[in-house]
């Protein structure tokens, strides 16, 4: 859940970061070269930005499988002990119960019925917590998709409204030059 939360967060924190330094350039009084200078540096902190969300959801992905692969193979490791832990037992049994071969008969089948339920219950469970882990990691791309998508968007409208802006004062610019000719 703090996971998630930390996801969230720093999405939120690059998206704040992205929208307040275009504000901050657009209201900068600045030359075309340097506001375009601005732009594109702002631009490629951004795209650095995003690819260190980028490798941080990756990150996170891969400690998920590798954690699920982990609890699988100590699930492994704990089957193979309980196995031989009761062909052992079945060992010992049959060794001693061998003049009773009924009797040994029934606990072998008790046992592997045991063993089946267990490796059932043990297998729907790794089943479940992959299904998660996989859900988790498909979350945090679709959050990162959604976070590129809306900084695209975001920058396309900020340079749509920086171009708008720059064609007004350059009109503006040669209205004020038309009137002094016309004045002088």
């Amino acid at each position: 859940m703090s996971n998630n939360n930390n996801g969230k967060f720093f999405l939120g924190a690059v998206v704040g970061a992205s929208i307040g330094g275009l504000v901050a350039l657009l209201f900068a009084p600045k030359s075309g070269d340097e506001f375009r200078k601005d732009i594109k540096d702002e631009w490629e902190d951004l795209k650095s930005t995003a690819h260190d969300y980028t490798d941080y959801v990756v990150e996170r992905g891969v400690e998920f499988y590798d954690a699920a692969a982990e609890t699988a193979e100590d699930i492994k490791v704990d089957l193979k002990y309980s196995a031989n832990q009761l062909r052992t037992q079945f060992d010992e049994k049959a060794d001693e119960f061998s003049e009773t071969w009924e009797h040994t008969k029934e606990q072998v089948q008790h046992g592997a019925q045991d063993i089946t339920v267990s490796l059932k219950e043990e297998g729907s469970q790794l089943a479940e917590d992959l299904r998660e882990a996989g859900k988790i990691v498909q979350e945090s791309a679709d959050n990162m998709k959604f976070a590129a998508e809306f900084v695209t968007e975001s920058v396309k409208d900020s340079a749509s409204n920086v171009g708008d802006e720059v064609s007004d004062k350059i009109e503006e610019a040669a209205t004020e030059v038309e009137e002094e000719i016309e004045e002088a």
